[in-house]
């Protein structure tokens, strides 16, 4: 884990453990002794605490009383609740974002979809997760709603624990490439309603293939196959 300047502030330190936690290095249900990672990071207890509490409001850890806190095990519900809100808002995003997407984020937006094909050639799982989220974050950054945009991005945070879980089943990867083509035919088209249905689609289409892969309660043993 790497070591954090004294001086550096909460944020930097919550992103060293978001990157711990969406890596899989911090895994499902670890608790986070305060001692030991104040002195992994070379940092006080005050701005960790900062950070810890931070990420409990993105979701990616838990306080349990009179236990401390840990990472976030994520459960059906979690994943049904999140979904449910990336459906409604991804889709009003895209809608709205589609007629107003530039050539060049258009270009962009090409050249994500090869990235994200590469790496699920190698199986780089992280790194595909990071390159989806760009290209979802592409794909609506013709709105101009700035709260609409807040929230979905504080929603893919908890969606890269839940991204990962998906993009590890067999097959659904190279299906997500394929959902992932006729969004960006229907985005270069500026067929904002047809774009706005396949990011429906897409996203059922996810939920659905995980909540079919698992079948207990907490998702804590399928949340990160590496």
């Amino acid at each position: 884990m790497e070591k954090v300047n004294f001086l550096l502030a909460k944020d930097r330190i919550a992103a060293i453990l978001r990157e711990e936690i969406l890596s899989g290095s911090l895994k499902p249900g670890k608790k986070l002794l305060e001692k030991e990672l104040s002195e992994k990071l070379g940092v006080s207890r005050t701005p960790l605490r900062e950070a810890i509490r931070n990420l409990e409001v993105e979701g990616l850890i838990e306080s349990i009383p009179q236990k401390g806190s840990r990472v976030k095990i994520l459960t059906r519900k979690d994943v049904i609740n999140v979904f449910e809100l990336r459906i409604h808002l991804e889709s009003l995003a895209t809608a709205t974002s589609v007629p107003h997407l530039t050539e060049i984020e258009l270009s962009q937006l090409h050249d994500i979809q090869t990235r994200i094909r590469e790496a699920t050639e190698q199986s780089d799982w992280r790194e595909v997760d990071l390159l989806n989220k760009e290209f979802h974050s592409m794909l609506m950054s013709g709105g101009d709603n700035d709260r609409l945009f807040a929230m979905i991005d504080q929603l893919h945070q908890v969606g890269s624990l839940i991204r990962l879980s998906t993009l590890s089943i067999p097959g659904r990867s190279y299906k997500a490439i394929e959902e992932h083509d006729e969004i960006l035919k229907a985005a270069l088209a500026k067929n904002a309603e047809l774009a706005s249905n396949l990011i429906q689609k897409h996203l059922e289409i996810a939920r659905n293939t995980l909540l079919s892969h698992i079948g207990q309660t907490e998702l804590s043993e399928n949340l990160i196959l590496l």
